[in-house]
Formats: C-alpha cells, sequence, structure tokens
C-alpha cells in the first residue's frame, strides 16, 4: 500500500471519476449521435488507412462501414473500461496492499460502474441497456488486469520452470495473429464470421440468395483483409515488447527487436502505396509504446518492485 495522506487518498481517486464521468457523457448521447458519430469516425480512418476501402464503390464502403461498426463499438467499450480499471487499480493502491484484494475489488467497482452505465442509457433516447455490454466492459477490464499482472507471471514463470514459458504466450499470438491476416482477400471471403457479420450487420446483405452474397463478400474482402493485417499489426506491436520483457531480454533488445517489429509491418503491407504501410508501422508503434507504459505502470504498481 502506498503511504499518504487522507488527502492523497481523495486525490487518488480523482482520476477515475473523470474518466467515469467521460464514459457516463458518452453514454447520454443518443442513438443516432452515437452511431452517427462513431460511423463518420470509422469512415474517415478507413477512408485513409485502407487503400481497398478508398478504392471501392460507396455502397461497398456503406457496407463495410456498417459491418464493422459493430465491433469498432464493442472494441470502444473494452477500451474505455480498460483504462478505467487502470485507475480504478491506482486509486485502490492507496488503500489496500495485497495484489489479489486490489484486483477483486477492481472488478467489482467495474461491474458495478458498468451496470450503473448500462442502467442509465435505458433512460437516453433510442438507447438501451445490455448484459452482453456489461461483459464486454468486464473483458477491457479484466484485459487491463491481465496487463498489470505481467510482472508477477513473468518472475512466476521463471521460479516455476527455470525459463520464461510465459513468454511463449505473446510471440505465439503474434504469429498467428500475422498469419491469419496475411491470407489472400479470397480466404477472408470465405469465412464463416465474415458471411455471419454481414447477414447480421448489413440489411442488404440479409435479402441476399447464397451465390449473390458470395458475390457481395468477394468485393468486401480486400477491405476485410487490410482491416484485419492492421488489428494484427497493433497486436505484434504490444506482443513483441511483452514476448521480450517477461523474458527477461535485456532493453536495448527489446527497443531493436521492436523496431524491427514496427519497420516489418510496413514492409509487409508495401503493395506500390504508402497508405496501409504507414498505417500498419503507426499501429505497430503504438501499440509497443502503449505495451512499454503498461509494463511501467504494472512495475510501479506490483509488490515486487524489482522482476528484471
Amino acid at each position: 500500500m502506498i503511504q499518504s495522506s487522507r488527502r492523497t487518498r481523495a486525490a487518488a481517486l480523482l482520476p477515475a471519476m473523470a474518466w467515469y464521468g467521460v464514459i457516463w457523457r458518452f453514454s447520454s448521447q443518443t442513438a443516432a449521435v452515437s452511431g452517427d458519430l462513431s460511423d463518420r469516425l470509422l469512415y474517415r480512418l478507413m477512408e485513409l488507412w485502407s487503400p481497398a476501402f478508398a478504392a471501392s464503390p460507396e455502397p461497398i464502403r456503406a457496407a463495410a462501414v456498417e459491418l464493422l461498426s459493430f465491433f469498432e463499438r464493442k472494441a470502444a467499450h473494452m477500451f474505455l473500461y480498460f483504462i478505467l480499471a487502470l485507475l480504478v487499480c491506482f486509486a485502490i493502491c492507496f488503500f489496500i496492499q495485497r495484489m489479489r484484494v486490489r484486483m477483486g475489488l477492481t472488478v467489482l467497482a467495474c461491474a458495478l460502474l458498468a451496470g450503473l452505465d448500462e442502467y442509465h442509457q435505458t433512460l437516453v433516447p433510442g438507447r438501451s441497456g445490455e448484459l452482453r455490454d456489461v461483459l464486454v466492459d468486464l473483458c477491457g477490464a479484466g484485459i487491463a488486469l491481465g496487463f498489470l499482472a505481467l510482472p508477477d507471471l513473468a518472475r512466476w514463470g521463471r521460479r516455476s520452470f527455470g525459463v520464461p514459458l510465459p513468454a511463449l504466450v505473446p510471440a505465439a499470438i503474434c504469429l498467428m495473429g500475422l498469419c491469419l491476416a496475411l491470407r489472400p482477400a479470397s480466404s477472408h471471403t470465405a469465412s464463416l464470421l465474415a458471411r455471419w457479420a454481414a447477414e447480421r450487420f448489413v440489411p442488404e446483405a440479409a435479402a441476399l440468395g447464397p451465390e449473390e452474397l458470395t458475390g457481395f463478400l468477394e468485393e468486401l474482402g480486400p477491405t476485410l483483409r487490410d482491416t484485419l493485417f492492421l488489428i494484427a499489426c497493433g497486436v505484434t506491436g504490444v506482443c513483441v515488447p511483452m514476448a521480450g520483457l517477461m523474458a527477461g531480454v535485456r532493453r536495448e533488445a527489446v527497443c531493436g527487436t521492436c523496431g524491427a517489429a514496427v519497420l516489418g509491418a510496413a514492409v509487409l503491407s508495401w503493395n506500390g502505396g504508402a497508405a496501409l504501410p504507414l498505417a500498419a508501422g503507426v499501429l505497430a508503434l503504438l501499440g509497443v509504446l502503449g505495451m512499454g507504459v503498461l509494463w511501467r505502470i504494472a512495475m510501479a504498481l506490483s509488490p515486487v518492485r524489482r522482476i528484471l
């Protein structure tokens, strides 16, 4: 537990309260305003970063935005509660010493706040409260707590196995994500997930027959491939430094590997244009920087001050 005065403890609660205020403000938007904002943001990003999306006719662009917006909104839910969990855990550090108790209280607080937020949405025109969204919020909080546990997990792995076994997990996730994302566009078109998402979230696709739906997905395939590749680049940016830090590799080597990962993400996407390689490199770099910040936070909040 961080030694502090009552005034300091009260101040430690302010960041979490302010962030929950941001979440509450987003929830106060009507369904039309919220949907329009997220769709316009997604459209703009896809137009800037995906050459396939930029080259597609407007009906395909609109369908791609409708298909991807559901996942964008759920990712936004997870991000908001990811940050909230970090801030709540930070505040609890001023009151509780045991790490497991901190994490348990953080999960409980995030669950209560997520439930309150969903109830609040039932009072907003066009919005509804759903248990599914509470679970999505808790997934974001759980991922945040997983990152906070990484230094202790790395220490446990080296003590228990004599080798950095936990470091193999992010390495495997990185390789698997890139292998899946680098498949041809036709592979993404034929996937059951793409077909289900199109039928579920694109009204025009739900009315198409099997052959027409296949043709529709073929037109969407290049955009889906660009999207998945960019996501894989961001995940790679997180997983590469995570694997190195958990394996106890020197910081200089970790930095060099991260630089190679950012450059590799850009090179893998080079197809004669600059938009996709630039986006891939930027997302990989953001992943690297985010992982570095999270590791520092985890080290600061962990009872074990020095792991490496």
